[in-house]
């Protein structure tokens, strides 16, 4: 079994055998981050995140810091908006992606999809058409960052199954 140190880090005995993923499962991680290298001795490493202690959130042109208690003051740092705007791009690459595989599965119509998994879907798929040929891709992500950025995502899910948090 892991240790954890009097400083929270949680440490791996020799002969001990966890995958990164069993492991965040094991201690109910709420982010895991990986390493990858693919140099030859390049040591790998994961870091898991037990707890949050704060949320950058967007709103408008607006980034504030949250903590866990719910307050919130701004921070206005431009880093923290590049890694906000990264972060939606490839979560709009992501939600383009899960579509087109959605769709590569045969008829949508006849898939038993969750009722959020089919509100994203079904969002993604007014914006972007199934990908059937050759094209570039770059206006599809853009059309479906716009939905993430403005958050219509979000309410589409949330309409068909609740508040997400």
């Amino acid at each position: 079994m892991p240790t954890t140190r009097t400083d929270g880090v949680i440490r791996m005995l020799p002969g001990e055998r966890f995958t990164p993923f069993a492991l965040a499962k094991k201690l109910n991680a709420k982010i895991l981050f990986e390493s990858s290298s693919f140099e030859r001795g390049r040591a790998r490493y994961s870091l898991l995140v037990l707890d949050e202690a704060f949320r950058l959130i967007q709103r408008g042109d607006d980034i504030l810091f949250q903590t866990v208690g719910g307050q919130e003051q701004p921070f206005d740092s431009a880093p923290a908006r590049d890694i906000l705007d990264n972060t939606c791009r490839v979560i709009a690459i992501e939600l383009a992606a899960a579509a087109q595989g959605i769709d590569l599965g045969g008829d949508v119509t006849k898939k038993k999809l969750g009722a959020g998994s089919r509100a994203a879907y079904d969002c993604v798929r007014r914006v972007v058409e199934p990908l059937k040929g050759d094209r570039i891709m770059c206006t599809d992500f853009e059309a479906v960052l716009k939905l993430v950025k403005s958050g219509e995502i979000v309410a589409a899910v949330e309409k068909a199954v609740g508040p997400l948090c």
